[in-house]
């Protein structure tokens, strides 16, 4: 059975290709939203409103990490960008 692969970029507003910077890859889907939430409280990333500190936006991420889907979370970080692949699957 392909077991999922988690990674995250970090990357301009835009989100371009060109500006992506591997940060993590790996099979734990904890330690992936470890890392974000890390990210976001170093002010490396933001998370949805830039106004709140970057405590309240991490607190905020792993709230969203348990009820919104991939998409809604990405559209809302900013300067990373995350997703998944499974072993041995062509890209």
């Amino acid at each position: 059975m392909a077991q999922q692969i988690y990674y995250l970029h970090s990357c301009n507003e835009w989100k371009e290709c060109s500006s992506m910077e591997l940060l993590f890859i790996g099979t734990s889907q904890q330690k992936l939203k470890m890392k974000i939430s890390k990210e976001i409280e170093e002010g490396n990333m933001e998370y949805y409103d830039d106004s709140l500190s970057q405590k309240e936006q991490a607190k905020r991420f792993r709230k969203d990490w348990e009820t919104e889907t991939r998409d809604i979370i990405n559209s809302r970080l900013i300067y990373g960008d995350f997703d998944y692949t499974y072993n041995n699957e062509e890209m």
